[in-house]
């Protein structure tokens, strides 16, 4: 075989090599994350997992929403412009 051919046909090999060990990894890595969800929040799939992010990302909207109202509430209630600090 020509010396090339075998050199070109090696590089690949390990690139394909290394790409299944960044691949393994990878899983590794998902397996454990995905123990930690289940053993922390009792979650067993990627779509538990998006449906629980969906609940507290409304659950964070209502709350910003109701910081606003309070925020609003009290900026109505004083006159700001007015107060001065006493130093």
């Amino acid at each position: 075989m020509d010396q090339k051919l075998i050199s070109k046909l090696t590089k690949m090999k390990d690139a394909v090599d290394k790409a299944e060990t960044a691949k393994s990894r990878a899983e590794g890595a998902l397996n454990a994350i995905m123990q930690d969800i289940k053993k922390t929040y009792g979650i067993k799939s990627l779509d538990d997992l998006s449906a629980l992010i969906d609940e507290k990302e409304e659950e964070l909207a209502g709350l910003e929403a109701k910081f606003e109202k309070e925020i609003q509430k009290t900026e109505s209630a004083y006159p700001w412009d007015t107060i001065s600090l006493q130093r």
